[in-house]
C-alpha cells in the first residue's frame, strides 16, 4: 500500500486544492529525501547481492 501515501501528491493538485509545488514541498524535506535515498540504495544493494549470490552458486556447483 505505499501508493496510498503518495496519492495526495497527485490528487490535491488534480482537484485544484493546492498547487503541485506546495504539496511536493511538504513531501520532500531534506531528512525525508535522505531517508528515501538510503532506502532506495539499500533495496538496490540487496537486489545486487541476490544476483551475485545466484551467480556464485551457479559457478561453484560446476566445480563439484
Amino acid at each position: 500500500m505505499p501508493i496510498t501515501s503518495m496519492s495526495p501528491l497527485f490528487l490535491i493538485p488534480l482537484f485544484g486544492i493546492s498547487s503541485a509545488d506546495d504539496v511536493a514541498g511538504s513531501y520532500m524535506d531534506d531528512v525525508i529525501a535522505l531517508v528515501l535515498g538510503n532506502l532506495i540504495l539499500a533495496v538496490a544493494v540487496e537486489h545486487l547481492e541476490k544476483i551475485l549470490d545466484e551467480d556464485v552458486k551457479e559457478h561453484t556447483s560446476h566445480m563439484t
